[in-house]
């Protein structure tokens, strides 16, 4: 009897692509230290339903084998039939199986890049500022975390609106994970300056996370 036409060339080689890329990733992120606990649920995951797509592929390999031996060929016609169709839908669930694989490799990229961003640094140009005022608290309370920090631990916004560094940092990479324009948290103006201060001037820092 004929084979069954389904793109298992392609599947083959749509998993085989998403192996690389799983490989290339978990290089990635041992080299550099940025594994999350996400990141690890979706790569299990990923890794189960490759397991699982071999596995389904070899056991519709397997009947179709048997249908097309010789010595079955005189099997009666509805125990074949039974069986073509059982191939059918194994086929069919290779395909939904791949998909589902691509959505999680997919998910897999987001959840890297996202770890990426999460870690750029900062760059926070400086104002020098005087000692004692370093020291002194805030005028207002950071409307972030509702606190009131110390100038030292502070970033002023040429809106002039004032935000602990640390808020203020973290906003910035909300802001860009989700790949919108930064705006201060207070007035919603669009891409303002903002600034640091410490006791001797320097042209740029970078905040660290």
């Amino acid at each position: 009897m004929e084979r069954f036409l389904f793109p298992l060339n392609e599947l083959d080689n749509a998993i085989r692509h998403i192996q690389t890329n799983r490989r290339q990733r978990r290089n990635y992120v041992l080299e550099h230290h940025i594994e999350t606990d996400e990141y690890v649920r979706l790569s299990r995951l990923l890794i189960t339903n490759i397991r699982i797509y071999h596995k389904r592929r070899t056991d519709c390999s397997d009947l179709e084998n048997i249908l097309s031996n010789n010595h079955m060929v005189e099997m009666v016609d509805v125990f074949k039939a039974s069986l073509q169709t059982t191939i059918l839908l194994c086929y069919e669930s290779l395909i939904i199986l791949v998909e589902q694989i691509q959505i999680l490799d997919h998910r897999l990229s987001e959840e890297l890049e996202r770890i990426l961003e999460e870690r750029k640094t900062i760059e926070v140009p400086l104002r020098v500022l005087a000692k004692a005022k370093l020291e002194s608290p805030m005028e207002d309370k950071c409307s972030i975390c509702l606190e009131q920090h110390l100038m030292k631990d502070v970033i002023s916004t040429d809106c002039k609106h004032h935000f602990g560094n640390t808020c203020f940092v973290n906003w910035v990479k909300t802001c860009n994970i989700n790949h919108i324009l930064v705006s201060c948290p207070n007035c919603k103006k669009e891409m303002p300056k903002f600034n640091a201060y410490r006791e001797r001037a320097k042209n740029k820092s970078v905040t660290q996370l």
